[in-house]
């Protein structure tokens, strides 16, 4: 999709344009990555697992995609769009991120999920939750995404889960996969329904 230009160094550097929110978004999530290390250096626990690029991990991690991505289905294309609450959250994400997203191509948006899904699960599952319990890094993980309180509470769901993923596996990649499959498809939901409703690609 074509995008205009920017006519001034104010307008390059407005994180609802897509290429500023996608050089800002990549920063911080690998910016968290250190953040884990630091954190597990100071604070005393089981160091930081591994992602292992196991046979068994990658199949593991592309079956636990399908369940998010069926409820991430409902909310697209079933009644449950309708739901005041999730509207809510829609609304909100429109509000907020609406030129940015609408403007992603394809390898922004899978960039900025694997740095997701990479960043948030070394800190979340990799530092955090051997040291507070799945269930306190997982409530931690829905209140730094707050954007409706909706959105906390299924996104602590969503933080369990892949907790949960991680205890079974014993494997870092399958959350990471996990996370970063979510993220993708939902990147591109949002930004193929903000086309179709006219979006800017960026902020006028």
């Amino acid at each position: 999709m074509d995008r205009q230009s920017p006519d001034s160094s104010e307008d390059r550097f407005n994180p609802r344009d897509p290429d500023v929110f996608t050089a800002l978004s990549i920063g911080f999530e690998l910016c968290l990555i250190p953040a884990a290390w630091f954190l597990a250096w100071i604070w005393s626990g089981p160091s930081i697992p591994a992602a292992q690029w196991l046979p068994g991990a990658v199949l593991a991690g592309a079956a636990g995609s399908l369940p998010l991505l069926l409820l991430l289905a409902a909310i697209t294309w079933t009644r449950l769009r309708r739901f005041p609450p999730i509207r809510r959250i829609r609304n909100r994400i429109r509000k907020i991120l609406g030129p940015a997203l609408a403007g992603l191509e394809l390898w922004q948006a899978a960039a900025i999920s694997v740095a997701a899904g990479v960043g948030e699960e070394v800190l979340f599952r990799g530092a955090l939750q051997g040291r507070v319990d799945l269930v306190l890094a997982s409530l931690l993980f829905g209140l730094l995404h707050w954007i409706t309180p909706t959105y906390a509470v299924l996104a602590t769901l969503l933080g369990a889960y892949l907790g949960w993923l991680f205890t079974v596996t014993d494997n870092l990649l399958v959350p990471i996969m996990v996370h970063a499959f979510y993220d993708f498809a939902a990147l591109l939901v949002f930004r193929n329904e903000l086309r179709k409703q006219g979006m800017p690609t960026i902020p006028v």
